[in-house]
């Protein structure tokens, strides 16, 4: 089989041929016929070269580790089997705003990797809002004197 060791590189990345192609900022068909022909030593470097830029770009996304709170738990107590933390405080922390959570459907979704940062570092100081002045009115003397004989506390 022609340019074998190109293909079998781009099968085991689970890229496709068009994925190469535009990395090389070439056509999928001019990259499916080029593959027709043995290809020449510095082209299958330049091309083995990019399959491997791609194939590290696509590992070094950072996925989510969304779970639910008793895979949390679970998942959590598989890496530190004596934990004394439980289903119903994960849930209090979700609750508390400690963690943050998606909801699917019924279900609370956290991101695992937060619940272990969290986990690491639980005292981090949160820099507290300003609280807005509470709207102070001020009521003249002759308003509340007025306020008072309506209510029969002054003759």
């Amino acid at each position: 089989m022609k340019n074998r060791e190109i293909k079998e590189s781009i099968k085991s990345a689970n890229l496709y041929q068009w994925q190469v192609a535009e990395a090389l900022d070439i056509g999928e068909s001019t990259f499916c016929r080029k593959m027709r022909k043995e290809l020449p030593e510095e082209e299958k470097t330049i091309i083995l070269n990019t399959i491997d830029k791609l194939k590290r770009r696509l590992y070094n996304m950072k996925i989510p580790r969304m779970r639910t709170v008793p895979e949390a738990s679970a998942e959590l107590k598989a890496l530190d089997e004596h934990t004394a933390l439980t289903q119903c405080a994960i849930r209090r922390l979700v609750l508390d705003g400690k963690i943050k959570s998606v909801k699917a459907g019924r279900k609370c979704l956290i991101n695992f990797d937060d619940l272990l940062a969290y986990l690491l570092n639980p005292f981090q100081e949160e820099t507290p809002e300003e609280e807005a002045p509470a709207a102070v009115t001020h009521i003249s003397t002759g308003r509340m004197a007025e306020y008072k004989r309506n209510i029969g506390r002054i003759k």
